[in-house]
């Protein structure tokens, strides 16, 4: 056991790994006297500091995630209760480096039905963490048309595109595409409008493509 006497009035303890706050601290003597300190003891809350991958679409895709970050749990027991992604609670095992758990493996997802919103949350010991900001659920993208739908073989034709699902900005896009070739600028208008100067090129019905 990992205690150290200082003195006859003092001594030092290392905690186990463990889960909770306002936790009692006892002192039991080899002779059976248990005595009971005034202060409590807390663990640290959960945190959450990164999930991979970062986004999910909607439809038929099976996902699995890892979320990293601090105090996710204790080994060997049943301290980390819920783990939530995009707003659905998923089957969840801890995994660990030596005894401190670091990250926790999200399985059991799909895009199938839609994502609930874009909350992470992990609950430890009856505490959690919730956040919001590192993961985006997407819906697929939908192109209804291009205007003009006619360019110069030079490139540098500005093309509106309308349709559905374009996101939040140009950091939801990844690529657009005329043909096999990406578009030479982007230029993000709204969730329903984006705007592409196209590459150079030739041919005609060129297919559309809008990657997230």
């Amino acid at each position: 056991m990992d205690i150290e006497l200082v003195s006859e009035s003092q001594l030092t303890c290392l905690a186990r790994s463990g889960a909770g706050r306002s936790l009692q601290v006892f002192f039991r003597q080899l002779g059976g006297y248990v005595y009971r300190a005034d202060d409590i003891f807390g663990y640290d809350p959960p945190l959450i500091t990164s999930v991979e991958p970062s986004y999910a679409l909607t439809g038929p895709v099976d996902y699995t995630f890892r979320i990293d970050g601090d105090s996710l749990g204790a080994p060997g027991s049943d301290e980390t209760k819920r783990a939530v992604v995009g707003g659905l609670p998923c089957n969840f095992t801890v995994e660990r480096n030596g005894n401190n758990p670091v990250s926790i493996e999200c399985t059991g997802l799909t895009g199938l039905d839609g994502w609930v919103s874009n909350e992470v949350l992990v609950e430890v010991g009856g505490e959690t963490h919730s956040i919001s900001t590192i993961f985006r659920a997407f819906k697929y993208p939908k192109l209804i048309a291009l205007a003009p739908n006619v360019g110069a073989t030079t490139g540098g034709s500005q093309v509106s595109i309308t349709g559905e699902e374009f996101g939040t900005g140009l950091v939801d896009i990844a690529n657009v595409y005329i043909g096999a070739r990406p578009c030479v600028q982007v230029t993000y208008i709204s969730d329903r409008r984006i705007e592409c100067r196209t590459p150079p090129g030739a041919g005609a019905k060129l297919p559309v493509v809008f990657e997230n």
